[in-house]
């Protein structure tokens, strides 16, 4: 319409992963127009000079009318212009038609899966004997933050959109227009930092135990506590009375763009580098034991092999002994 096809999505490159044509079946950037093609060509349609209260009054597919635009306002400045908008989630639109809710689908049955195994899991360290103590509690604290961590996907089962949008169908889920949303995103932060403590106080017992031969965990329980419950849950509140828990991609609310990094991505990687650097020098130090004790292993073998050997060869000179 407005000559700006360069913006536009190409339909007929490959995708990366598949080598498949993003949109084969004509349905990509396919909008109604009544310009004329040479008006198209030589983009006789101008954006910029439309005034910034005209309004459309017959909204193209997929786009829905606005209905707040005859009253000077929109539901949504970022979805929104000229009395149309894109409907939510924006994200459904910029990939062939049915893609990105059924890869979203697919990705929560494997989030539901990993939660009832994660779930037997806890359950089984709770009810069988001697699994409350350490180091099985480790693995079950692990446990149920995995579940916590899997189990966001139940939102979103069923209907996606709940999830992901307001209840005007147009702008995005957030804590101010979306309880479900709200609840989501808290559960998803407070269980990613947790399932990331959890797992490094696991590789640190695995690391204290096999380099140092040390039990150091064993009576620390009331620190691991405080440490990898009570992070995760400082962590959800500042975001919380941020107000920055909202809708951002796939079918799941986390911290929103302006802090996700400075409240979550950076401090997550300051805890998973050093715990990943710890584990694989664990990894080498049991390499390097194994090979060291293969060694000494093989060569008391030969050495008892040749003891055998030569006792073995002087048995038949015996009798001469007593002779002489």
């Amino acid at each position: 319409m407005t000559n700006q096809t360069q913006l536009l999505p190409n339909c007929s490159k490959e995708t990366t992963l598949s080598g498949l044509l993003l949109q084969p079946d004509n349905y990509c950037n396919q909008i109604p127009t009544n310009m004329t093609q040479e008006q198209m060509t030589n983009g006789m349609l101008n954006l910029s000079a439309i005034p910034s209260n005209y309004i459309i009054k017959n909204c193209p597919s997929p786009f829905i009318k606005d209905p707040l635009a005859g009253t000077g306002t929109t539901v949504d400045n970022k979805y929104c212009r000229f009395g149309c908008c894109l409907p939510c989630p924006a994200q459904n639109y910029l990939y062939k038609k049915g893609w990105a809710k059924v890869g979203f689908t697919a990705s929560n049955a494997v989030r539901f899966v990993s939660a009832i195994l994660s779930l037997i899991l806890v359950i089984s360290y709770l009810v069988l004997p001697d699994k409350m103590r350490h180091p099985s509690l480790l693995i079950l604290n692990l446990s149920i933050s995995i579940f916590l961590f899997s189990m966001v996907s139940f939102f979103a089962i069923g209907n996606q959109e709940r999830l992901q949008c307001s209840p005007n169908g147009i702008a995005p889920g957030e804590m101010g227009n979306n309880a479900l949303c709200a609840a989501q995103g808290a559960i998803l932060v407070f269980s990613s930092f947790s399932t990331t403590l959890w797992c490094s106080a696991l590789i640190l017992n695995l690391h204290f135990h096999t380099v140092w031969n040390s039990n150091f965990f064993t009576n620390k329980y009331l620190m691991l506590n405080i440490i990898c419950w009570g992070i995760p849950a400082v962590v959800t509140c500042v975001a919380i009375g941020l107000h920055s828990l909202k809708f951002e991609f796939a079918s799941l609310c986390l911290v929103s763009m302006e802090y996700v990094f400075k409240l979550y991505f950076y401090p997550l990687a300051a805890i998973i580098c050093p715990s990943f650097i710890i584990h694989i020098g664990t990894f080498f130090y049991i390499a390097k034991m194994a090979i060291q004790e293969k060694r000494e292993s093989d060569m008391s073998q030969s050495l008892s092999t040749g003891k055998v050997t030569s006792q073995g060869l002087l048995w038949p000179l015996l009798p001469f002994c007593f002779i002489g």
